[in-house]
């Protein structure tokens, strides 16, 4: 048990971890073999210990150091660790609560495989950003499947640091649909294209997430006398010089099944409409914005018993430091359905509730963001870039309706004009 300690300055850190006073990790197992050391541990999550950070539900960032040779002699006093360098050392965010199980279907399970890529391709004009939208059709199936599981589709040996996020959508059969699904897809917001209609999300992955898998009581339905295109977003990022090259083939492996579980699980979206009228003012500490799903849109779309939230993903892009969805009921707010004081915008996965959250018609939904700006000297726009913002909370729940998949909110052009300080415009 060793934490890292500041120099004298505050500004870095001593090269080697100090041992803690206070030995609070208990090991339970270890063995190494020719390719790997494994170390299995515990703590308590909160050891009153002011050198250990208390784990919380909240985005965890954890420091990692690892070296060919051994300490000198086992021991673990000062000096007994090899000068570590910066191949053997790193940072990764993760959730330790919360966090969804990543189990594969047992072999037990009439389980079939989808998988969904994107084709090799030539982004059709340079730039640091992409949206590529492909359409895809369902595999012929003749009766309704659940969907139990999906997971990212990467290249083996390819580069896919770009790689953002992948969401997968449920399609109307509109002649642009059908046209589209028949070539290799194009850029998701050109203005030249008649708009698609595909609104609803089935799946979403973002990067650092490692897929997901429903609870043995839901799965998502896949109905072909329903719905028989999808529509797949892909966002890809430069990581480097501006330049995406040809995108790799990524997208999504899903797995289903002939077996019904006992609900049909939904997704709904909510938070602030990711448009221009999402401003953030430059040179802040703390900013929020707050898109709200407002009772009269759940008491028309939900159930009478009410839905039953699972889990969700919360998103915000580079600036966004702090996510919650409230929960009111009539003038009571009830608490948190979840929320993330240590975001990582690099970091978003669904995190599974302990127990699922009950959601009545009428009650009132808010998706709040805190970001901090200080670092920048121009105001922030919403938007989908990663120069933008965004403030969105995907919920997955069970039974599902078919009413309301999007619930966002936005401010009304007088109000963004009075903020900016324009009193009229001209054409």
């Amino acid at each position: 048990d060793r934490h890292v300690k500041s120099s004298p300055s505050g500004n870095t850190a001593s090269p080697e971890p100090e041992v803690d006073p206070s030995q609070d990790y208990q090991l339970l197992l270890g063995y190494e073999n020719n390719t790997h050391t494994v170390l299995r541990f515990s703590r308590r999550l909160d050891t009153c210990d002011h050198h250990d950070i208390p784990i919380t539900n909240d985005t965890m960032r954890i420091l990692w150091m690892f070296h060919q040779q051994e300490p000198v002699g086992g021991a673990v006093g000062p000096g007994s660790l090899p000068l570590h360098d910066l191949e053997s050392h790193g940072i990764q965010s993760l959730y330790l609560v919360q966090r969804a199980d990543q189990d594969a279907p047992s072999p037990e399970e009439a389980v079939h495989v989808w998988e969904i890529r994107n084709p090799a391709t030539v982004p059709p004009a340079p730039g640091d950003t992409l949206y590529w939208c492909r359409i895809v059709r369902l595999p012929a199936l003749t009766d309704k499947h659940h969907l139990i599981r999906y997971e990212p589709l990467q290249e083996v040996g390819g580069d896919t640091g770009g790689l953002q996020h992948v969401v997968l959508y449920e399609c109307q059969d509109t002649p642009a649909v059908i046209k589209l699904s028949e070539s290799a897809g194009r850029q998701c917001f050109d203005s030249d294209f008649e708009p698609l209609a595909c609104s609803t999300v089935v799946a979403s992955w973002a990067r650092g997430s490692e897929g997901f898998s429903f609870p043995p009581e839901a799965g998502y339905p896949l109905e072909p006398s329903k719905s028989r295109y999808y529509l797949l977003e892909t966002h890809y990022v430069s990581p480097t010089d501006g330049n995406l090259g040809t995108l790799d083939g990524s997208g999504l492996r899903l797995y289903y099944t002939p077996t019904l579980r006992r609900h049909d699980a939904g997704v709904i979206s909510i938070g602030m409409d990711p448009n221009w009228r999402h401003i953030i003012p430059p040179g802040q500490q703390r900013v929020i914005s707050s898109g709200h799903c407002v009772s009269e849109c759940t008491r028309h779309a939900f159930p009478g018993s009410g839905i039953n939230m699972f889990a969700v993903v919360m998103k915000t892009h580079r600036i966004g430091r702090q996510v919650a969805l409230k929960h009111v009921r009539g003038t009571v707010e009830q608490p948190p359905i979840a929320s993330d004081d240590n975001l990582d915008s690099d970091y978003q996965e669904y995190r599974r509730l302990g127990t699922p959250v009950k959601i009545l018609p009428g009650d009132h939904l808010i998706a709040e963001c805190t970001y901090n700006s200080s670092g920048r000297s121009a105001i922030t726009l919403g938007g989908y870039t990663n120069r933008q913002e965004t403030c969105l909370v995907m919920g997955l729940y069970y039974p599902r309706q078919r009413a309301l998949t999007s619930c966002h909110s936005l401010p009304s052009l007088p109000t963004v004009l009075h903020s900016l300080g324009i009193q009229e415009l001209s054409a």
